[in-house]
Parts: C-alpha cells; structure tokens; sequence
C-alpha cells in the first residue's frame, strides 16, 4: 500500500474556504473557550453571520465529505 501524500492543516483549511466560499461560507477553528459548544471546528454563513454548521471535530472527515480531500491525501500528523 503506497503512503497517502500529507497535506498540512493550514493547506486544507485553505482548500475548504476556497470551496465554500462558493456558498457564502467559511470555517473557523473555534476558540478553546467555545470548544465544549461549538466543538472544534465550526462554519460560518458570511451573509448572514451566523453559525452554519458546528461540532465538527474532524477537519479530514468534513474536507472528504466536502469533496477538497483526495483519496490518496491525507491531513498531516
């Protein structure tokens, strides 16, 4: 089995955002104080202000489902 190519967090975090902003949307990693609510990562909708999707604690997971993640990619560390 071949290694899957490492992508950083800051890479795919820019993948994601390029491709919401398709939406009128934007992720944020939420504030350590914020976490236990919002969980880790949250998406914003830029028009409205509000928070469109939260307790995401999977960057990796969300960016598959979202289509910016390769098969052969993989989140760094």
């Amino acid at each position: 089995m071949t290694p899957k190519k490492p992508v950083t967090e800051r890479a795919l975090t820019a993948r994601l955002n390029r491709r919401l902003k398709k939406d009128g949307r934007k992720i944020h990693k939420t504030p350590p104080s914020a976490q236990q609510e919002l969980g880790t990562w949250h998406v914003v909708n830029l028009e409205q202000g509000t928070i469109a999707a939260h307790g995401i604690e999977s960057l990796e997971e969300f960016a598959r489902e979202e289509g910016v993640l390769k098969p052969f990619e993989a989140l760094e560390g």
